[in-house]
């Protein structure tokens, strides 16, 4: 994945990452780069190799963050790379964090990234996916909500690839 530091955003990030795990790597290896920013879309599309793009639409990655809508049309428009992404929708993430100020045990953090906070961007990331026919990974599925938006959209007769 490409939230390292620093982040693998453009070509010459890739290349030193691809040239230390040809020195070190007793495994295949493929890299999901680059990560989108809302400032690299020509090197989205451009860098190669790649297994596709990664974009974090919650704030969890630092700088690294892409949750304008502008930003993620703009990225789901252009290109026909498979999109990857961390759905949690970062409004909702702001809100929450409000709402349970104050709390330092380790269990707000589930709550603050509650199951909607994840199905809010999961169904952005769908709808944006088949507005410009881009193949989408949902990255950390970890609700039943994401689950049952995902088999009514599911093709009849698809399988997981």
């Amino acid at each position: 994945m490409p939230n390292t530091a620093p982040p693998t955003t453009t070509q010459a990030a890739l290349d030193e990452k691809l040239a230390r795990a040809a020195q070190k790597s007793v495994a295949n290896y493929g890299f999901f780069i680059p990560v989108a920013t809302p400032d690299n879309l020509a090197d989205l599309n451009s860098v190669t190799p790649a297994c596709g793009i990664k974009i974090f639409m919650g704030s969890s990655t630092g700088s690294l963050l892409v949750n304008r809508p502008e930003d993620l049309e703009r990225i789901f428009a252009n290109g026909t790379r498979l999109i990857a992404v961390h759905a949690e929708d970062e409004a909702r993430i702001h809100t929450r964090r409000a709402q349970f100020a104050g709390r330092t045990d380790p269990a707000v953090h589930s709550e603050i990234r509650d199951n909607e906070t994840a199905r809010l961007a999961t169904e952005l990331a769908l709808t944006l996916s088949k507005k410009y026919q881009r193949r989408l990974h949902i990255l950390h599925l970890s609700t039943r909500e994401e689950v049952a938006m995902l088999r009514v959209d599911k093709q009849p007769g698809s399988r997981p690839r």
